[in-house]
Parts: structure tokens; C-alpha cells; sequence
């Protein structure tokens, strides 16, 4: 291991300052992003180091509020799990911010007001949002902005980020948060603070805590324990060095105590005598990121049971009990679709509610969903409505018309179409989702990007990734074409997903017009479902309550 965690990205971050002031404007954008990217790799890389660099005072040549900044944003963007392309664009606005901290005002104004308008010609809103408020996210009282009820979230990261990166080293954990707390009162901002405030809680990496009655360094965080390294005298106040191994201990059994903290390059030094991260068994001390391009290996297990022809009710219900997110999902689900709506107590009488096939779609639409909308980005709220609605038109059409999907089916095969709109990277950044003025049937026409032409490649990926049947994968194969243009076979699937999508966009974006061949298609798809026009209305009344579009937080 190194001197120091961060010697790279400290050179990193003193590069960007001396390149700022020469460099072309078109590529400051391009400088920033290089750096933030890695500031988030040397903090994924050392999760424990960079929480301890937050709360330890860093005497070290390699120190400077600018590193202990960005630092600090990346791990509060990470613990609030933060989409990464977000957070590296929000973390490459404020590496330009404080490049331009030490210059005089003027000189930093020349240089960033550019920039900010740059960036805004180009979709760019959250780095025109953060140079906006750039005075405030480098003055010492900048965090009375956030008194502001206009700002945006990642505004106010950046706030509360450069506000701990300031005096969370050198004040209590509680102290510090106090004023975070009674400057905004707003639910998003406190339930972020009091995330943010568990995350960083008394007993992480850097502290000293007390374990039997001993004083302990904490080294490194992992699921529910932590590694600590005990001093060799016991009495209270004592000096006496630390011993060379470490130990895992349960968290819960740990209690802060109160002494100096260390300055962070000792803490690193034990760290790295110790390597904790050898033995740890759990996860680490940032969120675990789930692949989106596969199922978890204890769905597959269970769809693997469902689709054996002789399977045991019994031990398939064992199966799902062992997963608490999959089992309180089923029971909760059979007690609201039940026609006396009486509550289910079991598994076991949920899977005999459904049926295999269905309990095995309905299972994989819930951890594709949670997977797909695992991290936060500005969008998210947005795609996630469109999404929503286009599986519930799909799951109401299909009880309306006779086709091969169940109601299930029909929402999860939807919800893979729908997919691409939480993969697409430029998505990640902006505050809008740019539509083009006339929208087609292809799901990848419907937006002013060229990545979005990648929406059927993703689309086939992640079907094959979660083990679709070879028919849907076919049929998404075939999405976005005309149903004159499908295969007879996979005709009435088709139409029941061209109208699924198209309608979820015509209902919750009135800006979005439809290009004349839409309104051809859906006639064509109405007619090879043998359903009437009206039974638009009647859908969107047994979704209205679904049909809002929240705002971009």
C-alpha cells in the first residue's frame, strides 16, 4: 500500500488547477470529468480510508481542502447512492469550483461564468446548477444557502459535502450536524441528513470506540461487524500503543469513546499493518452495487424450481421464505388481489393465489425493478412513472384481449423494454428528458440522443441475461416495428406492447406529439387485438391515479 490513499488524485486535483486558467474551454469539461472519475475509483478502491479521511485531520504534504472536498462529496454521493455517472458529473463541477477557489474573484469569474453557460447550451444542468452557487460552496458560511427551498438536490449535497469537509475533522459528529439540521427543514433534506448521519455514525472507520471495556481504533466497516484494533493498557486515558492484529467484533457491541482523534496518516499506517479487508466477510462500508444485467443467483434457484413440472409447493415456499424481500413481496401482493381482499399470512397460500408461472414473472419484474432503480439520479422519479405505467397498461390490456401473456408477463416483458431509460448514461445527467418534438413507435426514436440508438441491443442483453423465454426475446426483437412488419405468430403480443408504450408517453408527456405513423399503428395493433378505440379511456381511468409525473428533485 501507498504513503497515502489519495497521493494520485491529489496530483490530479493539482493538475486541474494549473491547466484551468490555459486550458481551451470546450475541454474543461472533459479535464473535470477525468478527475472526478478518479476520485470515485480511489474512494470505491478504499471505502474505510475515505470515510476516516472525512472525520481525521490530514497533516501530510498530500492534504488540501480541495482533495478533502471531493472526498467528502464522493462518499456522501456514494452512501446516498448516487448513480456514478451523476455523481462524477457532480463531482467534476465542484473540482472546477474549487480550482478556482484561491483566485481573485474576478479572475474565477472570467473564468467559470463561461463554463456554466457552456455547459447549459449542452444539457449540462447539473454542472450550470453547481457553478451557479459556486461563491456559497467555498465560502465558510455558505451553508446558510441552503435555506433555499428552490435548490436543487445535488445543490444541496454539494453544500452539505464542502460544510463537513470544512468541520466535521475538528468538531463532534453531532456538533457538526446540528446546524445542518435546523437550516432547512424540508422531509427529502432531513431524511438525506439522517441517512448521512447513520453512515457516518460514531462507531466508522477512524473512531475510537469502546469494546469490553477497552479502548479500540476502528479500522474498517463490513455488513454487521467491524474491525477494531485495541490498545494493550486498559485504564481510562491511557496512552499505551496499539496492538499489531486486529479483530471483527459485532457493531452493535461497540460504544463511542470519547479521546483525541488520530491525524489520518497514523490511522492509515495501522490500516495498513492490519489489512482488514483480507478477512472480511461481509459487505464493505459503501453500498453494495448490484450487476443490472443478470437476476440474483437465489431468484434463479427459485425460477429454476418453479419451472420443474413436478415441483414441491412446500420446498418451492421454503425457498421464497429464505428470501425476505421476495416472500413480504408475495404475501402483500395475493392480499391485495384476492377478491375479499383478506390478508395472507403465508407463502405458500400466496404461490397457490397465482401459480408458478405467475408467482416466477411476477419475482423477476419485482428484482429487475429493484435493480434498475438501485441508485439515484435527477431523472429517476420520471423514467420510473413512464416505466410503471407502461407495465400497468400492459398487465390491464392483456385481460381485456386473448393473447399468450398473463397479466405478469405482460407487465414484466413491458418493464424490459422500458429498461433502457435507467441505462442510458446521458439520462444520468440531465433534468429533462429531451423527446423529440414528434415521437414515433420505436422507443429508441423517441429521444433527441444518440446512445439511444443502443435501446435494442440493451433491451436483447438483458432479456437473454435474465432468462426471457426464446419467444419474448423474439417479440422484443420485433418491438417498435409496425405489427404489419411482425411475424404472425407474435402479432397480438406486439400490439399489446406498442400500445402499452405509446399511450404511457402520450399520457404523462403532453409536449410529445405523435409522428403521423403512430396513429396507423395504433389502429393496426387495435385491430389485431379485436379491441375498440374506447377502451383507451377506460384504461387511463383505471390508472389515473398513476398518471402524475413527479418533478425532477
Amino acid at each position: 500500500m501507498t504513503d497515502h490513499p489519495f497521493a494520485e488524485v491529489a496530483d490530479n486535483l493539482a493538475t486541474v488547477e494549473q491547466q484551468l486558467f490555459t486550458a481551451p474551454q470546450e475541454r474543461l469539461p472533459e479535464l473535470c470529468l477525468h478527475t472526478a472519475k478518479k476520485v470515485i475509483t480511489a474512494c470505491r478502491a478504499n471505502p474505510d480510508a475515505a470515510l476516516a479521511y472525512i472525520k481525521l485531520v490530514d497533516s501530510s504534504a498530500t492534504s488540501s481542502f480541495s482533495l478533502r472536498a471531493c472526498i467528502t462529496v464522493t462518499s456522501l454521493g456514494i452512501l446516498q447512492r448516487t448513480n456514478e455517472h451523476t455523481l462524477q458529473h457532480i463531482l467534476a463541477a465542484l473540482v472546477a469550483v474549487q480550482a478556482c477557489a484561491d483566485k481573485p474573484q474576478e479572475q474565477a469569474f472570467a473564468r467559470l461564468r463561461p463554463l456554466s453557460v457552456f455547459c447549459r447550451q449542452r444539457g449540462l444542468e447539473i454542472w450550470s446548477d453547481l457553478l451557479t452557487i459556486r461563491k456559497a460552496l467555498v465560502h465558510p458560511d455558505g451553508v446558510k444557502l441552503l435555506q433555499r427551498p428552490t435548490l436543487s438536490r445535488w445543490q444541496q449535497l454539494g453544500l452539505v459535502a464542502t460544510y463537513l469537509a470544512r468541520h466535521l475533522a475538528r468538531q463532534s459528529l453531532y456538533g457538526c450536524f446540528k446546524p445542518l439540521a435546523t437550516v432547512h427543514t424540508s422531509a427529502p433534506y432531513q431524511a438525506m441528513l439522517g441517512s448521512l448521519l447513520k453512515s457516518l455514525s460514531e462507531v466508522s472507520p477512524g473512531s475510537w470506540v469502546n469494546a469490553n471495556n477497552q479502548q479500540a481504533l476502528v479500522l474498517a466497516v463490513s455488513g454487521n461487524h467491524t474491525a477494531i484494533q485495541r490498545r494493550s493498557e486498559l485504564s481510562a486515558g491511557s496512552n499505551g500503543a496499539l496492538t499489531g492484529e486486529h479483530q471483527w467484533v459485532p457493531t452493535l457491541s461497540l460504544q463511542p469513546w470519547s479521546a483525541a482523534p488520530l491525524p489520518f496518516h497514523q490511522w492509515w499506517q495501522y490500516y495498513c499493518a492490519c489489512q482488514p479487508n483480507r478477512d472480511a466477510s461481509g459487505p464493505g462500508a459503501f453500498p453494495v452495487v448490484f450487476p443490472v444485467n443478470r437476476p440474483p443467483s437465489s431468484l434463479l434457484k427459485i425460477i429454476d424450481a418453479l419451472q420443474l413440472p413436478d415441483t414441491d409447493i412446500s420446498e418451492l415456499s421454503g425457498m421464497v421464505e429464505r428470501e425476505p424481500v421476495f416472500s413480504q413481496f408475495l404475501r402483500e401482493a395475493a392480499s391485495n388481489d384476492n377478491r375479499l381482499q383478506l390478508p395472507v399470512g403465508n407463502v405458500k397460500q400466496a404461490i397457490l393465489t397465482y401459480g408458478t408461472e405467475r408467482v416466477g414473472d411476477m419475482l423477476t419484474q419485482r428484482a429487475l425493478s429493484q435493480r434498475l432503480t438501485q441508485h439515484q439520479f435527477p431523472l429517476l422519479a420520471q423514467c420510473q412513472t413512464l416505466a410503471v405505467v407502461a407495465a400497468g397498461i400492459a398487465g390491464l390490456l392483456s385481460t381485456h384481449t386473448r393473447t399468450r401473456f398473463t397479466s405478469q408477463s405482460a407487465a414484466l416483458v413491458t418493464s424490459l423494454l422500458c429498461a433502457p431509460l435507467f441505462m442510458l448514461p446521458a439520462l444520468k445527467v440531465m433534468t429533462t428528458l429531451p423527446f423529440k418534438r414528434q415521437a414515433g413507435i420505436q422507443m429508441k426514436d423517441w429521444f433527441t440522443l444518440k446512445e439511444s440508438q443502443q435501446w435494442p441491443a440493451l433491451v436483447s442483453d438483458l432479456a437473454q441475461g435474465w432468462h426471457q423465454s426464446p419467444t419474448w426475446r423474439a417479440l422484443l426483437h420485433h418491438a417498435g416495428k409496425h405489427p404489419d412488419d411482425v411475424p404472425r405468430s407474435l402479432r397480438k403480443e406486439h400490439a399489446l406492447l406498442l400500445l402499452s408504450v405509446v399511450w404511457a408517453r402520450s399520457w404523462l408527456f403532453a409536449n410529445s406529439q405523435a409522428a403521423e405513423s403512430v396513429a396507423g399503428a395504433i389502429t393496426a395493433s387495435l385491430d389485431v387485438l379485436s379491441l375498440q378505440p374506447d377502451v383507451e379511456k377506460t384504461l387511463r381511468h383505471d390508472l389515473a391515479p398513476q398518471l402524475l409525473c413527479p418533478l425532477v428533485n
